[in-house]
């Protein structure tokens, strides 16, 4: 297929992203969807890489000739290299995707956390890896880690401690990689697909009582996770920072 990344009519004037390649992983829905939208209304031209087709060319369609999209599954490290083989060089990196596993410790299916950390941390890092033979050395990466790494609740055993090892990743590639920055954004409760499998009634509840915790209260839209990722994309004095996107949940305990 042949690609068309001119850039849209009206670019957000004189933003540093205007010109340059983004590569999202996640890119097809949710928040990676929303990076997408963010970077191409700022002049750049994105990669979007999924796991599912169907989602894949819609996503494809909606954000028109700066993007592109590939398939990648980032538990797979052969399909990985490919991705990023087959992307080109780039400016950016945003990990947005990762699946996550919660439940009690008794009761938490093995297969379901190891999935979970093999998607949210070693995704996140073999798309580092691979991502960095075609990384611009004045370019940027942007983890997706969350504010359940800092939570207590029960259940969340298993999501935190991927969102943790995530963090701390990224505090260690902001020395290894340097002088390519990295940072983190760690989002609360976000409306997004991810809960389109969840009974509704489920989903509603776990809305409800994010809603009533949360200072703000409410959950988070995707476009305010994606306004972070760009703000840290477009500061190239910022380094080495962990965003909290969530309405201050962290600090309501």
């Amino acid at each position: 297929m042949t690609v068309d990344f001119t850039r849209p009519e009206q670019p957000t004037a004189g933003s540093p992203l205007d010109g340059r390649h983004t590569v999202v992983i996640g890119g097809s829905s949710g928040i990676g969807l929303a990076v997408a939208e963010a970077v191409i209304r700022r002049g750049g031209r994105v990669t979007i890489g999924s796991r599912n087709k169907e989602k894949l060319a819609a996503a494809e369609q909606e954000l028109g000739d700066a993007a592109r999209g590939l398939v990648v599954d980032i538990g797979d490290e052969e399909s990985v290299r490919d991705f990023f083989a087959e992307a080109g060089p780039l400016d950016h990196l945003v990990c947005s995707a990762g699946d996550i596993a919660m439940g009690p410790v008794a009761q938490i299916d093995l297969a379901q956390a190891r999935h979970s950390m093999d998607t949210k941390f070693f995704g996140q890092l073999l798309s580092v890896r691979h991502a960095l033979p075609g990384l611009a050395a004045d370019g940027s990466v942007v983890l997706m880690s969350g504010t359940a790494g800092w939570l207590t609740g029960p259940g969340l055993g298993v999501v935190a401690a991927a969102n943790l090892a995530v963090h701390a990743l990224g505090r260690v590639l902001v020395r290894e990689l340097a002088p390519i920055r990295v940072n983190m954004v760690a989002p609360g409760v976000i409306d997004t697909p991810y809960w389109d499998p969840y009974d509704p009634a489920v989903r509603d509840q776990v809305f409800a009582d994010a809603s009533q915790s949360n200072p703000v209260g409410r959950v988070g839209q995707p476009e305010e996770v994606a306004h972070a990722v760009m703000c840290l994309l477009e500061n190239a004095f910022a380094n080495g920072v962990t965003l909290p996107v969530d309405g201050g949940l962290q600090l309501a305990g």
